[in-house]
């Protein structure tokens, strides 16, 4: 016995071979359907293994023996002759790891991006590597954002110097919503109007962003923010523009809001004086000596 069901699948026996426990198993459906037409098959034409990695057991890696059959397709208008059959519930087609592990490897690469994800997933005795990470959460589609209250607009940079793109945040949930590909106004204007409902948004001095938020959200409030910068991580499940960076794990910094900002009292304001410092009194020391040396 197994501690974890194989839909679809009777399980033949176990074997440990180092630290991977080897299921074997075969399918039990009476029939298969065609992919392409639909349409029922029962004769079988050949059968053979397919190995997928599944989630782990404990310390243990866990790996399925498969054995499936290929059936013949007797419909005549049907192109295929031949097909696998399929396990949707348990293994999709020519997939190498079962459904319920993607979907791990999901979970895990959108809370940590791909490089911490296979990380997080070593330790949990989950072999993959940072780009299966990123590969399978570019192959999921993102769920729709609510449009936020509070928008932060900030830029960051795919090629220091050269390359800058923008990024969104909703400031209200302090969570990042979408990446745009470049910094021009007109980008940033048309996401505005295609996403309504922006009452307030923070950016910094650039014209760029001053003229897309004026165009693209002519009602809403813009902050001009002067705050410290705040470190914020960007989780690859946000949309990203297509090219833009080659993981999804874009550290960034974005600048805290404050609708309220005032300026500090004068008297708490912190000022640096020229000949002032432990360097300058060491300095001026030095001086005086070197003064007192060429008058002996």
């Amino acid at each position: 016995m197994i501690p974890f069901p194989l839909p679809g699948c009777v399980v033949t026996g176990t074997v440990q071979i180092d630290k991977t426990l080897v299921v074997d198993a075969h399918t039990t459906a009476v029939i298969g359907f065609c992919p392409t037409c639909q349409h029922h098959a029962t004769r079988v034409h050949s059968r053979y293994l397919r190995t997928p990695r599944d989630l782990p057991v404990l310390t243990q890696h866990v790996q399925l023996r498969l054995l499936v059959r290929r059936f013949f397709c007797d419909q005549p208008a049907c192109p295929r002759r031949t097909f696998a059959e399929g396990l949707p519930e348990l293994l999709p087609r020519k997939a190498q790891r079962t459904t319920r592990l993607t979907a791990t490897l999901h979970d895990i690469g959108a809370e940590v991006g791909g490089t911490g994800g296979a990380a997080l997933a070593g330790r949990l005795r989950i072999r993959t590597s940072p780009d299966t990470i990123v590969r399978i959460l570019r192959c999921h589609a993102c769920a729709p954002l609510p449009t936020p209250r509070v928008l932060g607009v900030d830029d960051f940079a795919l090629q220091k110097g050269r390359v800058y793109g923008t990024i969104l945040v909703d400031i209200e949930r302090a969570a990042p919503i979408d990446l745009l590909p470049d910094r021009r106004p007109e980008t940033l204007a048309a996401w505005l109007q295609d996403h309504p409902g922006v009452d307030i948004i923070t950016r910094d001095r650039s014209t760029e962003f001053t003229r897309g938020a004026t165009d693209g959200a002519p009602a809403a409030i813009q902050v001009a923010d002067r705050g410290t910068c705040s470190p914020i991580c960007v989780r690859p499940s946000s949309a990203c523009c297509s090219g833009a960076c080659r993981t999804l794990h874009v550290g960034l910094r974005l600048r805290s809001l404050t609708t309220n900002h005032q300026a500090p009292p004068e008297s708490s304001r912190s000022v640096v004086r020229h000949g002032s410092g432990p360097r300058a009194k060491r300095g001026a020391s030095s001086g005086r000596v070197a003064s007192k040396r060429s008058r002996s």
